[in-house]
């Protein structure tokens, strides 16, 4: 098992307790989960604010995205650096998810999240194609953040649905069944290599996870999880 997901509400009202409360609720089951294996290998827990998010909406996904004011960002730091104490406490760390349809999708909002956060706490899971079609630099987020990075979704996107989520008024879902994201290497993301090589300078050790979100009907899963496996062969060597 390498994460557990969490969705975060701390940007409005009257849902902190109730988010601290399925964290908790998330780190126990990890906890059971594994039980008392002595494999190094932990699962992460994994983040993202969905205050406001329009990603799970039948809506066009960028002119919705939520924008966080001041009093916002404060809750959401705060609420961060809370649970990833807990997290901490319990021998996890919490890993911030940057995504799609989401208050911390642009370059400016992931900068702001991890200046206003304890870099001791709060860790940041790097997701290839949601940064970049969220509007931020995944090569420029990684030199700058290499070694708060602890947990890996390598996604590649398609420029062409990209381009149409924009044009369209297109929603996540939308995108999604139309072929947005990809494994690794089969799409438009050129600077995997770069990545890679910064990361293993800054001495990562994580889970390195294959993502695709594509339509199975579509997309034979064993079919693109072969091609990713020799993509990472052939940048990585093994």
């Amino acid at each position: 098992m390498s994460e557990a997901w969490v969705s975060t509400y701390f940007t409005i009202e009257s849902m902190k307790e109730q988010t601290i409360q399925k964290v908790r609720q998330q780190l126990a089951f990890i906890k059971q989960v594994e039980g008392h294996e002595n494999d190094p290998r932990k699962a992460d827990l994994v983040v993202a604010e969905f205050g406001g998010a329009v990603n799970p909406l039948p809506v066009a996904l960028y002119p919705n995205v939520p924008i966080f004011d001041d009093r916002q960002w404060d809750a959401l730091a705060t609420g961060l650096n809370e649970i990833g104490r807990i997290a901490r406490e319990e021998g996890r760390r919490l890993c911030y998810h940057p995504h799609m349809g989401t208050g911390v999708m642009k370059q400016a909002a992931v900068e702001r999240l991890m200046k206003a956060t304890d870099p001791d706490l709060v860790f940041m899971l790097l997701d290839t194609a949601h940064l970049y079609c969220g509007g931020a630099d995944p090569l420029e987020i990684t030199r700058k953040y290499a070694t708060r990075i602890k947990h890996i979704h390598l996604k590649d996107f398609r420029e062409s649905v990209l381009k149409d989520m924009h044009a369209k008024g297109m929603s996540f879902q939308e995108g999604i069944e139309a072929g947005i994201f990809t494994v690794p290497g089969d799409g438009s993301y050129k600077h995997f290599p770069e990545i890679l090589s910064i990361l293993a300078e800054a001495k990562f050790e994580g889970w390195l996870v294959i993502e695709a979100e594509q339509e199975p009907a579509k997309a034979n899963p064993l079919q693109y999880a072969k091609m990713a496996r020799a993509y990472l062969r052939e940048q990585l060597g093994w």
